[in-house]
């Protein structure tokens, strides 16, 4: 039986001009509570798993490149989703773990998972309990860009912020562009400046940022293409690159190959090239490494 109709939930179009976050999330996850319900449902499972060990790798490299560790912090994750960072932490041996998410699926499946943390069902663009306290770190890893809304992606990084310690460090993945990018109705990627500005306005001041890949998902390629595109609306090309996508030996084979030349190649690359011209399409997803008043 279709998951969402367990739960009373209809399919959901993200083109009838009728998107809510909460119903959308609620039936994405109901039907995928896995990486492909976390990460990109077009991908495949294979694919799926070598993004996120490709999330972790860099992430890691991140902590390490600023001498910082999970192992005996306070954790606040944002967009928990389907528990893959929760994992993480708990494995870290994190002191305390509160995971919010706006899918109540979420929050239900990951608190019988584990018990010993805390999960909230909550709209981080809206509000957070204001009872939760402060926390070594904040964990925003691939939600802040599902916040469309200028006025709510600004409440929402307020709202983090307030509930992190001074001295406190903030970590975000994120496409960071010059100009913000609407690709989908359910993704804006808010501009670089955009993130300075509210920080700036909270004190926190960024340390680091870490690539996480290229050539194994190159985002930044296809929205140029997207945008550039003589075909209507990209369609003759999403339509290509889903029937690609479904092509099992292409799941299994193409991301082992992509992830293997971005380490050796294409991650090195984009670090030396991050301020030319060619630095957007070589550079992709980042994870930002903030800190809350001064600096480590």
């Amino acid at each position: 039986m279709n998951a969402n109709r367990e739960i009373g939930i209809p399919e959901i179009s993200l083109y009838d001009g009728n998107y809510s976050p909460d119903i959308y999330w609620q039936w994405r996850l109901s039907k995928y509570f896995n990486l492909m319900g976390a990460g990109c449902v077009s991908l495949g499972p294979y694919y799926n798993a070598q993004l996120y060990e490709a999330r972790l790798r860099a992430l890691e490299r991140g902590l390490y490149s600023i001498g910082r560790s999970l192992c005996g912090s306070t954790v606040l994750e944002a967009g928990c989703g389907t528990g893959f960072y929760t994992e993480y932490c708990f494995q870290q041996g994190v002191k305390t773990y509160t995971g919010i998410d706006i899918a109540q699926i979420s929050v239900y499946t990951l608190q019988r998972r584990y018990p010993c943390f805390k999960f909230i069902q909550a709209d981080i663009s809206v509000d957070i309990p204001s009872d939760l306290g402060d926390f070594d770190i904040v964990l925003a890893a691939d939600i802040m860009f599902h916040i469309i809304l200028d006025d709510a992606f600004n409440r929402a990084i307020q709202n983090l912020l307030s509930h992190l310690k001074s001295g406190g460090l903030l970590i975000v993945s994120d496409l960071f562009p010059q100009t913000k990018i609407q690709p989908a109705p359910h993704v804006c990627f808010h501009s670089i400046d955009e993130y300075i500005r509210l920080f700036s306005q909270n004190c926190v001041y960024i340390i680091h940022q870490e690539p996480i890949f290229f050539l194994l998902y190159p985002l930044p390629l296809i929205l140029f293409l997207l945008r550039n595109s003589k075909w209507k609306k990209g369609e003759r090309f999403r339509r290509y690159a889903k029937n690609l996508c479904k092509w099992g030996a292409f799941d299994k084979v193409f991301p082992i190959i992509a992830a293997w030349l971005d380490r050796k190649m294409f991650l090195p690359l984009s670090k030396r090239i991050s301020g030319t011209r060619l630095g957007f399409l070589i550079s992709n997803m980042k994870w930002l490494f903030a800190v809350k008043g001064n600096a480590l």
